[in-house]
């Protein structure tokens, strides 16, 4: 497994240093992401994702302030798709992708580069701090571009 391996959510929770971390973060999602009772409100929606991002972060957290968004589709009670804002830029990666950047437009706060489908009201965010990994790979500056 390798960082084009992983999940979004493992990426936008934890970032990604190793198979055995974005394992055990993964996990962590699955579990806390199937006790979920999330409704169609945002206010409800914004609470998943802060129990997600409690349960399944491994790192601990940085003084590097940015935004976690998860996109939900009616129904869901956990995001399909997760992503980070920070400084400018939306980042999200899907299994097989590198990371993906793109700027932090309207259009990419609920559509991110790799996501083909607009979430619409269903994208809501909550504020984060990134671990030191999310800052390590974001500063090696390899990215790739968005499919829309």
């Amino acid at each position: 497994m390798s960082f084009a391996d992983i999940a979004c959510h493992v990426w936008a929770i934890d970032g990604y240093t190793d198979d055995n971390a974005a394992k055990v973060a993964d996990n962590a999602y699955v579990k806390c992401a199937n006790s979920l009772r999330t409704t169609n409100k945002a206010d409800s929606r914004k609470e998943a994702l802060t129990a997600l991002l409690a349960s399944a972060r491994a790192a601990a957290g940085t003084a590097t302030a940015a935004k976690l968004y998860g996109g939900f589709r009616r129904g869901q009670k956990a995001p399909e798709h997760m992503w980070i804002e920070y400084n400018g830029h939306i980042y999200d990666t899907m299994p097989g992708y590198g990371l993906c950047r793109a700027d932090a437009k309207d259009n990419y706060r609920t559509c991110p580069g790799l996501e083909n489908e607009d979430f619409g009201d269903g994208a809501v965010c909550i504020d984060m701090t990134l671990t030191p990994s999310q800052v390590a790979i974001i500063g090696a500056g390899e990215f790739i571009k968005p499919v829309h």
